[in-house]
């Protein structure tokens, strides 16, 4: 049984989960309706944290029935900086009945370089560990962001550094900046959170060297928006400024090639998106999980709890008519002994 949505913004507000498991299973948890965005609530993450969070979050089994697509991408607006070097993030307003949260995604660089990564180092490892990555409150491009530079230093692959972050307002999102374009998506026809999660991972993986002219935040931006509208065709795109998305200075930033990368970046989501899926899918049906565990566990104790229940029932209603036979048989002793006495007394009066 898919989780309801909730009814209402309150934070505190909590859902009763009735998921089926496997073969049959029942298991039931009290779930915060904002469980999935809780490795988003106190710091940016970046995006291959959040994508792992939220896939173990749905393999863990106090959220493995949660319904995926309870969350959905109303809209996503494409901001520009106002300021400095046009620096350009999704925001993207995500829904669930009266509930509404927006997410920030970006792509920012670090200052180490690309060939100083150690093999077995992420992305999000030398980023971290970076001066200039962007900090929890910081909603403006720091200046490492600039698409153009003049030295050779500045023109050197570096760690992309791809972000998500969440806020429940629009306005902690943003500052100094400028909506310059919103997708919009029809209701019922709308990625869900998990698919804009792993669309921003699959973008992300697909090239996580930056440089000022290639793989910058105009590419991050272009791609993942505009694949979104190919995983759901049915949206609306508005222009709210005469500004464009991946422009610089009235120059584009974003090459034909990498403008025709959106088909490539559609088929290798639909790999992912499958691959996210059928991981989740066989943890949760794993015989050997802790979720099939303790869902067979909870299984056999309402098993005994009923059986129990059953047990008492019937031995209250054994000793509820061995009471009501011994009542007759004491009532019909009466009737016999006050017979036998009426008699006497007739017999008495002759």
């Amino acid at each position: 049984m898919a989780e309801q949505p909730p009814a209402a913004i309150p934070s505190a507000q909590e859902q009763n989960e009735l998921p089926t498991y496997g073969t049959g299973v029942w298991i039931s948890y009290k779930i915060d309706f904002r469980t999935q965005f809780e490795g988003l609530r106190e710091r940016v993450n970046d995006v291959e944290t959040y994508y792992l969070s939220l896939s173990n979050l749905y393999m863990s089994p106090k959220a493995c029935s949660l319904d995926r697509d309870r969350w959905t991408v109303a809209q996503i607006s494409t901001y520009k900086a106002t300021n400095g070097f046009e620096h350009e993030s999704l925001v993207v307003e995500v829904e669930c009945e009266g509930a509404k949260v927006y997410l920030r995604i970006e792509r920012r660089r670090s200052k180490s370089k690309i060939n100083k990564t150690p093999s077995n180092a992420t992305p999000k490892t030398q980023a971290s560990d970076d001066s200039d990555s962007p900090s929890d409150n910081a909603a403006g491009p720091p200046e490492d962001n600039r698409p153009t530079g003049g030295s050779s230093s500045s023109l050197s692959p570096k760690v992309a550094y791809d972000t998500i972050k969440f806020s429940e307002t629009l306005k902690g999102l943003i500052k100094g900046e400028e909506c310059i374009e919103v997708v919009r998506f029809s209701k019922g026809k709308r990625l869900s959170l998990s698919q804009i999660t792993v669309l921003a991972r699959c973008v992300n993986t697909m090239e996580q060297s930056y440089t000022v002219l290639k793989a910058n935040c105009y590419w991050f931006a272009h791609l993942v928006v505009r694949t979104a509208g190919l995983i759901e065709p049915d949206c609306q795109v508005e222009s709210i400024s005469k500004k464009k998305p991946g422009e610089f200075l009235n120059f584009q930033a974003i090459s034909k090639s990498e403008r025709a990368m959106i088909k490539d970046v559609k088929v290798e989501y639909d790999k992912k998106w499958a691959k996210f899926n059928d991981d989740i899918h066989k943890a949760v049906n794993n015989e050997n999980s802790p979720i099939y565990k303790q869902a067979l566990q909870r299984e056999e104790e309402e098993r005994k709890a009923k059986e129990e229940e059953r047990n008492a029932k019937e031995e209250e209603k054994r000793k509820r008519e061995e009471a009501e036979r011994k009542a007759e048989q004491a009532e019909e002793r009466i009737k016999k002994l006050e017979a036998l006495l009426a008699a006497q007394a007739t017999n008495g009066a002759k």
